[in-house]
């Protein structure tokens, strides 16, 4: 019987092959409480024109909710809360100048979740 040996390009492959399949298991969990429920939010890009801007999001369930206006440094341009469901908003506000994205953030009966929208220039 004979033992046979990898070489060490083919056992790095083996490794970062190892790695990879572990890496898929660990984050390939089940979805949140709330994304199965159904009432996980969703961002929209925001309205622009005129140098001013809105947040948009959708809310699929009845929750407490702040919403933002955001600019790429990470700076709330306007910040808006309430409770409901379905669309909302923020107010206008101006923006000229700066790339923009919604973030909404819901409770849902103790589940707390959000979501970032893609970014757009005002």
């Amino acid at each position: 019987m004979s033992a046979t040996f990898l070489s060490a390009s083919r056992a790095k492959v083996i490794a970062t092959v190892c790695t990879a399949v572990a890496a898929s298991v660990v984050f390939a969990g089940t979805g949140s409480q709330a994304d199965a429920s159904g009432c996980a939010p969703t961002a929209y890009t925001p309205g622009v024109g005129g140098g001013w801007g809105i947040a948009l999001a959708n809310l699929p369930c009845t929750g407490s909710y702040t919403i933002r206006l955001v600019n790429n440094a990470g700076n709330i341009l306007r910040e808006d809360s309430g409770t409901g469901s379905g669309g909302v908003q923020t107010s206008n506000t101006v923006c000229a100048g700066a790339i923009v994205h919604t973030f909404i953030y819901v409770n849902v009966g103790g589940t707390g979740m959000s979501d970032t929208s893609g970014t757009v220039p005002c």
